[in-house]
């Protein structure tokens, strides 16, 4: 009896007279195809497993996020409107500042706020607001004032006292605004940008996986037909495909678990927006985008399973 004869037991895709049945490649390149896709989804859109205070945006947030901009500032202050403060003997100068805000501020995009600083020629300029039209003052701290900008409208001005300046020229010719936004939440854009992204390891673990499966099945039936032990080392070899074939397919259950519970945030977004027939742009391509990606590998898994 020969050793072939000798040692021969089932082991599938391998016969006992040496000769290879063709190995489906499929499933490898399917993986391949599907681990690249999902790199390039997470990386292009960075996506929705932000680190922070919360893994994924819930509905409530995809609907109700705002843009939160970072609105530009710009100002001036008329001569004619300068004059210095009776009594101070020429330290203390009041003047009228005109203020444009852009783009408009509304609800939708985000109130902020506003903290601004002056300065001229580089000096940080002293001053206390007196009186203020179209903006609301939140506190004042000498060099710095904090304010909320008023729904809708893109212009105000104040009345403001500036201490331990020599004459208006410093205040009308000189004058350097330097602003600074805050919003009280932030929106999803911010979050995804200042956050740490805890979706960068799914991709290599994925990529790594597939890469591991593709070497580990070529080149291990190549050491089997170099070495001459075909039996026992393509038994040992289908061991640990099994292995690998059992955690790959654990995480993919994972993967689509999150991609139905993403295509139902996405799918439930969209039908609140159908039902109040209102859609902020930015939240509805997010939402139709999200949708998009889910629905693909939900029907490629459907599509995969019925061979």
């Amino acid at each position: 009896m020969s050793l072939c004869h000798q040692s021969c037991f089932p082991v599938h895709f391998y016969r006992c007279n040496q000769k290879t049945m063709p190995i489906d490649q499929t499933y490898l390149l399917a993986s391949l195809f599907w681990s690249t896709s999902l790199t390039f989804c997470i990386l292009l859109g960075s996506p929705v497993l932000g680190g922070g205070e919360f893994a994924f945006p819930s509905a409530y947030e995809l609907i109700s996020s705002t843009l939160n901009p970072k609105y530009n500032i710009t100002g001036y202050a008329p001569e004619q409107m300068c004059q210095t403060v009776p009594g101070t003997n020429g330290t203390q100068w009041r003047a009228l500042l005109n203020m444009i805000i852009d783009s408009m501020p509304t609800t939708a995009l985000g109130i902020p706020q506003l903290t601004l600083e002056l300065y001229s020629n580089s000096t940080p300029l002293t001053y206390v607001i007196d009186n203020a039209r179209n903006i609301n003052i939140v506190k004042q701290n000498g060099d710095n004032v904090t304010l909320i900008p008023i729904d809708g409208q893109s212009m105000f001005s104040f009345l403001a006292t500036f201490h331990n300046v020599s004459n208006c020229s410093t205040i009308t010719d000189n004058l350097t605004i330097q602003r600074n936004i805050s919003y009280p939440n932030l929106s999803i854009q911010q979050h995804l940008h200042m956050k740490t992204d805890l979706s960068s390891n799914m991709p290599k673990y994925v990529l790594s996986s597939v890469i591991f499966s593709i070497i580990l099945v070529h080149y291990g039936i190549y050491g089997c037909t170099l070495m001459g032990l075909q039996k026992l080392v393509f038994a040992q070899l289908r061991n640990a495909i099994l292995t690998t074939s059992q955690e790959l397919t654990y995480f993919i259950k994972i993967i689509i678990s999150l991609s139905l519970l993403q295509f139902a945030i996405s799918f439930g977004g969209l039908l609140y927006y159908c039902i109040m027939r209102t859609a902020p742009m930015p939240t509805y391509f997010l939402l139709m985008i999200a949708r998009s990606i889910s629905s693909a590998f939900i029907r490629f898994i459907s599509h995969y399973k019925g061979y």
